[in-house]
Order: C-alpha cells, then sequence, then structure tokens
C-alpha cells in the first residue's frame, strides 16, 4: 500500500477526542475518505481536506463507522464509534463465537480500508437480542497521536466501472 506521512499538528479536546488535524492536504494530493493508520493500526479516516491541512475523523466519532471481521472467525461486521466508550462492533450474530483479547482487523468491503489492518482488541462482550453487544480497544493510540499514515487509494471508482466497450 502506498502511503503518505503526517503529523499531527492539532485534536479536538479532551480524552475522548474524535478528530485530528494533520499537516497534509490537496497539496500532497490527500482526498477525502482516504484511511488514516499508524504502525498499531487503524486509527480513522480523512473527512476534511484543505490545501496544507485535512482533518481526520478516529475511530471512536459516534458518526465513524468501518468495515470489520474478527481475525479468528472471519465473521463480519461494522465497528461504530462509541463516542464516550470504546467502539462497539455490531451485526455480529450471538451464535458467534466471540471472546476477550480477540482481535478485529478491517474487512475491505468498506472501500476505505485495505483488508487485513488491525482496528483492535475485544475487551466487553455479551449476548443481546440477535446481536452480541462487542466493545472493542482501538489498537492505535488515538489519544496520543503524533505521526500518523495516509492510504493513498491505489484505484479509482469511476474509471474501474465504465467501460467503452462490453467485454467480448
Amino acid at each position: 500500500i502506498e502511503t503518505v506521512a503526517a503529523e499531527v499538528i492539532a485534536a479536538s479536546p479532551g480524552e475522548r477526542s474524535s478528530a485530528v488535524f494533520i499537516n497534509k492536504g490537496t497539496g500532497e494530493g490527500l482526498k477525502t475518505d482516504w484511511a488514516v493508520i499508524t504502525p498499531q493500526g487503524v486509527a480513522g479516516k480523512i473527512v476534511a481536506v484543505f490545501p496544507h491541512t485535512s482533518q481526520g475523523m478516529l475511530l471512536t466519532d459516534p458518526s465513524s463507522g468501518v468495515g470489520c471481521m474478527m481475525e479468528r472467525t472471519r465473521t463480519q461486521g461494522v465497528l461504530k464509534g462509541g463516542g464516550r466508550t470504546f467502539p462497539e462492533l455490531d451485526y455480529i450474530l450471538n451464535e458467534q463465537p466471540v471472546a476477550p483479547g480477540d482481535l478485529v482487523v478491517t474487512s475491505g468491503l468498506d472501500q476505505i480500508y485495505p483488508r487485513g489492518l488491525p482496528v483492535g482488541t475485544v475487551v466487553e462482550n455479551r449476548r443481546g437480542d440477535i446481536y452480541r453487544d462487542i466493545k472493542v480497544k482501538p489498537a492505535a493510540p488515538l489519544n496520543r497521536l503524533h505521526e500518523v499514515l495516509v492510504v493513498k487509494k491505489p484505484y479509482s471508482r469511476t474509471t474501474s466501472t465504465q467501460s467503452k466497450s462490453p467485454a467480448r
């Protein structure tokens, strides 16, 4: 994967910060919906790009969503920001085996995050009505980010879905 290294220059205040600003922008080719990662794992994605800076939304933001899967079982779900607490892994049926300490990785299905990147580990897990209630501790140190990598998308949706003539 091709990445652009960036420095975090500001973060929303407080322990439960859900936004960061980085020192790279359109001048370096950055675009919205590009993944922001650290060596430990996924941090979030770019939501706004300016000439020399960009705003990133962290996994903990209540409007965040990441296509994920359990590494051990390959069961797929969506990690949603919890705002005040740990993000929650949604849409995992009660019948699926999940244990504290299980690793959650990106599924790649959201077309933002490449497949297989560490997202976090299960810290809480209990049966719900249909789906399990699963809380995930992020792998990346979200409250003390200094340097991040922005993942450049290797494809363009418009060129990959359009063709001038049908295949023969």
